[in-house]
């Protein structure tokens, strides 16, 4: 959201940057699953610390649970309706 009505800042996030960026397929970004391979290979130990995104802890897969998903998406249903309204 805020993008949108920002135009953000990033340092050295270039055109090519965002090129390669595009090409990695969808299925490895969900869910964090690319950083939590590069944690897992790099830096293990990194993940005995417990992951937050938004407020909502993330389990060691970095999905959340389902009810973690769901207070998520009724979150962001009920910030859609306030924005419409």
């Amino acid at each position: 959201m805020y993008a949108n009505l920002v135009l953000p800042f990033t340092v050295g996030l270039t055109k090519a940057f965002w090129e390669v960026a595009a090409e990695i397929p969808s299925r490895l970004k969900a869910w964090y699953r690319l950083y939590l391979r590069i944690y897992e290979r790099h830096f293990p130990r990194v993940l005995a610390v417990p992951w937050y995104s938004g407020g909502i802890p993330l389990n060691r897969t970095g999905r959340p649970s389902f009810p973690q998903r769901l207070y998520s998406v009724l979150t962001m249903l009920s910030v859609l309706c306030m924005v419409i309204t």
